[in-house]
C-alpha cells in the first residue's frame, strides 16, 4: 500500500472497516482483561511492602489507592459484561486503566508524599506515569488513541508537579523529556502492532487476484449491510455475477490472461456506480455485490449498466491479444424477515435463469412470500 494510505489508516479508526474493528476490538478486551487480573493481584501482594516501608499515616493514605486499584482492575478484568467484540468498551477500559495510573500519581504526590523529601521507596511511586505509558505497547492502536491515552497522562503528571514547583524548574522539563522519549517509542510499538495486524487481516480476507475482499467477508459485509437497511425502512439488492464461459478463456488465452479478466471485471464493479458499495469474489469467476439504498428499476438498470460496460470492454493479454468476455447477473432485493441464505439462493437462481436466457444479461428474481 502507498506509504500515505498506510498513515490514514494507522492515524485513526474511522476508514477501517466494521470487521476489522470488530476483531481489533476482541484483542483489546482479552489483552485488558489480562493486564487488569495481572495487576489486581499485583496491588494486592504489594500491600504489605507498603506496610513495612512506609509511615502508619502514609500506609493508610496509600492502602485506599491499592484497595481503589484492586477494585477498578477487578472490574476491568471480570465486569462490564457485554460484546467482547467492541472497539469502544476495549478502548475505554485501557484508557481508565492509564487514567487510573495518571491520578493515583497526581493524589500520591500532591496529598501524600512530599515531593522535595524522596526516599528510595515513595521514588518508586514516581515512575507511575511510564507505567501507565508503556502498558499502551501491549495493545494494537491508532496513533490518535495513543496519543490521548498519553495527554491524560501528561496532564496529571505536570498538574502534580505544579503544585510544589515552577513550570521553568529544570526538573520539570527533564520529566517531560523522559516521558516524551517513552512516549515516541509507544507509539512506534502500538502504530506497528496495529500495522501488522492490519496485514494480517488484509491476508486473511483479500483475494489475491483482483484484490477484492473474499467469500468469508463478503457474506460478512451482507449481513450487515442487509440488517442495517431493513432496521432503517431502506431497500437495497444483492447482485450476484458470473463470468461468461470463462473456463473458454482460460483455454484459448491462458490463466494469467484468465487473472487479467478477473481484474477487469473487478475494477468496473467497484467504481460502476456509487450505490454499489461492496463487490468480493464469490469464488472461481463468480462476484457478489451488494446495493444500498436503490429500487428495482434503478438496481436493474445499474445491472444492466454493467452489462453493457463489460461487453463493450477489451482487455489485452499479456502477448498483446484482445480479448473479449460477457457477465450474466442474478438481482434479488432484501426483503424484510427472509433469511440470508434464501436471499441467496434467490439471487443465484436469478443468475442460472440469466444463464439460460443468452448469457450476458440480467434478470431480477421474484420477491418471496413470506
Amino acid at each position: 500500500m502507498p506509504w500515505k494510505l498506510i498513515l490514514i489508516d494507522l492515524w485513526s479508526a474511522s476508514k477501517h472497516t466494521e470487521d476489522f474493528n470488530n476483531n481489533r476490538g476482541r484483542i483489546l478486551n482479552q489483552r485488558v482483561q489480562l493486564i487488569a487480573a495481572v495487576m489486581a493481584v499485583l496491588s494486592l501482594l504489594w500491600i504489605p511492602i507498603d506496610y513495612v516501608a512506609l509511615s502508619a499515616e502514609q500506609f493508610s493514605q496509600v492502602l485506599w489507592v491499592r484497595l481503589v486499584w484492586v477494585a477498578g482492575f477487578l472490574l476491568f478484568a471480570f465486569g462490564w459484561r457485554g460484546k467482547r467484540r467492541s472497539l469502544l468498551k476495549g478502548y475505554l477500559r485501557l484508557w481508565l486503566i492509564v487514567a487510573l495510573f495518571a491520578v493515583s500519581y497526581f493524589y500520591l504526590w500532591v496529598y501524600v508524599f512530599d515531593p522535595a523529601v524522596q526516599d528510595d521507596f515513595s521514588a518508586g511511586y514516581s515512575f507511575l506515569p511510564y507505567i501507565a505509558i508503556t502498558i499502551l505497547a501491549v495493545f494494537p492502536l491508532t496513533l490518535l488513541e495513543t496519543g490521548l491515552a498519553i495527554l491524560v497522562v501528561v496532564l496529571f503528571v505536570l498538574g502534580a508537579d505544579l503544585q510544589s514547583s515552577s513550570l521553568l524548574e529544570l526538573s520539570i522539563w527533564i520529566k517531560l523529556w523522559f516521558l516524551g522519549v517513552v512516549s515516541v517509542m509507544m507509539f512506534w510499538a502500538s502504530a506497528s502492532q496495529l500495522h501488522g495486524l492490519m496485514a494480517l487481516y488484509r491476508e486473511a480476507t483479500r483475494d489475491t487476484v483482483t484484490g477484492l475482499i473474499n467469500r468469508r467477508l463478503t457474506l460478512s459485509e451482507l449481513d450487515r449491510v442487509r440488517q442495517k437497511l431493513l432496521s432503517r425502512g431502506m431497500s437495497g439488492a444483492v447482485l450476484f455475477a458470473d463470468l461468461d464461459r470463462f473456463k473458454k478463456i482460460n483455454d484459448e488465452y491462458g490463466h494469467l490472461n484468465g487473472d487479467r479478466v478477473l481484474r477487469d471485471f473487478s475494477n468496473v464493479a467497484v467504481n460502476i456506480h456509487p450505490a454499489l458499495t461492496v463487490v468480493g469474489r464469490f469464488g472461481g469467476e463468480e462476484f457478489l455485490m451488494l446495493m444500498e439504498q436503490v429500487e428495482a428499476d434503478e438496481v436493474m438498470e445499474i445491472a444492466e449498466l454493467l452489462n453493457r460496460t463489460i461487453r463493450e470492454r477489451l482487455v489485452t493479454g499479456l502477448d498483446g491479444e484482445q480479448i473479449r468476455y460477457s457477465t450474466s447477473i442474478g438481482v434479488a432485493e432484501f426483503v424484510e424477515g427472509e433469511a440470508q441464505e434464501l436471499l441467496l439462493e434467490r439471487a443465484d437462481s436469478a443468475l442460472y435463469a440469466a444463464k439460460g436466457a443468452g448469457r450476458d444479461c440480467s434478470i431480477l428474481a421474484a420477491r418471496p412470500t413470506l
